[in-house]
């Protein structure tokens, strides 16, 4: 599943939310881009540090994958891979 939402308000500003797979980019008139996001690979050094801080672990086997199951590092469902509160 992905999604991609953008809300800008009265006074120009952008806020953005992504979930899954999703990129999100400006495309200016020029043909310029900006990345309005950034992955959450589990390879990724602060993203590893999350998930170990929160009680998971990465593992490469085929790919990185959280807790030796999940090949991204954050999902919605998953529940048995979620700490519990």
């Amino acid at each position: 599943s992905t999604l991609c939402c953008a809300y800008v308000d009265k006074n120009a500003v952008l806020t953005v939310s992504w979930l899954g797979d999703s990129r999100v980019l400006i495309v200016h008139a020029d043909g310029s881009v900006t990345p309005c996001t950034r992955d959450h690979k589990p390879d990724d050094e602060e993203e590893m540090l999350r998930i170990e801080k929160s009680g998971g672990f990465v593992e490469r086997m085929d790919v990185h994958r959280v807790n030796g199951i999940l090949a991204m590092s954050r999902s919605v469902g998953d529940v048995a891979l979620k700490r519990p509160h």
